[in-house]
């Protein structure tokens, strides 16, 4: 079907062209086509894979002091029993040039069932302007990075790391509605909704403040402001879904090389922690 279509296309711009070109010209016009799409897939399966090498080269800025000392406390899938970690906080993104486009109208009653369920929740919703002021106060060090972003859709995806790293709570999509309360999430460390056939997506997120994790991501983001000939494949890896499946793939690698360190520190009597691989 994509080459008939392609053919058909190609003769009504270019009549004069023969049929035997015209069938040429579509046959490599559709291989193109695959092989772009093909490139994107296996573009996202390589940046995904959880490779130790990257782990152990990845920069993490944390002093000693600031690491937990049990992984159960932290892990993105072990619950905190008999506590809520994660803030009523509801967090929301809403990157426009024009303030008075904050949220869309189709996207109105999603944003309203939410607060609705939630009364007793902070509303925070962050815009171009109150984002970048919050950036300049507390993480000015990005600001290089968030003024080079080509697109407001790079910016938003950037902003909800840093806000959950800051204050914690929920981070939804405008477009995520609710239906029923989201209280019995909180006792968990960190909350991430999977997709399918891979990864995670950051369009629904939970954590408790400070959580290593999102240290990690809001670190790494100038390093990954990617320059991919695939403008779906930039957006996704740069700080989409593919940048936090990536990063929480980091994170597990790391916590094993980490846990494994202290297991044989603990053998030895020793523990130096200079030595880290990551530091």
């Amino acid at each position: 079907m994509l080459y008939s279509f392609t053919r058909n296309v190609r003769r009504g711009f270019l009549p004069s062209l023969s049929s035997s070109s015209a069938r040429y010209f579509a046959f490599f016009a559709a291989l193109g086509l695959a092989s772009i799409v093909v490139y994107s897939f296996g573009l996202m399966l390589v940046y995904l894979a959880p490779l130790r090498s990257h782990a152990l080269k990845t920069i993490v800025p944390l002093r000693d002091d600031e690491l937990p000392r049990n992984r159960s406390s932290w892990a993105v899938d072990s619950p905190e029993r008999g506590s809520y970690p994660i803030p009523a906080i509801l967090h929301q993104v809403s990157i426009y040039d024009d303030p008075k486009h904050s949220i869309p109208e189709a996207w109105s009653p999603a944003v309203i069932s939410c607060k609705a369920l939630h009364p007793d929740y902070q509303y925070m919703l962050w815009n171009k302007s109150n984002s970048r002021g919050f950036l300049k106060k507390n993480f000015a060090w990005f600001l290089p990075t968030w003024d080079a972003y080509a697109e407001n859709i790079y910016r938003a995806d950037a902003i909800r790391y840093f806000a959950l790293y800051a204050y914690g709570g929920i981070y939804l999509d405008l477009d995520v509605g609710c239906n029923r309360r989201i209280d019995f999430l909180r006792r968990f460390p960190a909350v991430f909704p999977e997709t399918i056939p891979i990864g995670y997506s950051n369009s629904m997120m939970m954590t408790q403040p400070k959580h290593p994790l999102f240290l990690q991501m809001i670190h790494e983001l100038p390093r990954w402001r990617l320059h991919l000939p695939v403008r779906y494949a930039n957006v996704m890896f740069s700080a989409g879904p593919m940048f936090l499946s990536c990063q929480i793939a980091v994170y597990r690698e790391l916590w094993d090389t980490l846990e494994h360190l202290r297991k044989s520190a603990s053998l030895t009597g020793s523990y130096e922690s200079d030595n880290l691989p990551f530091r």
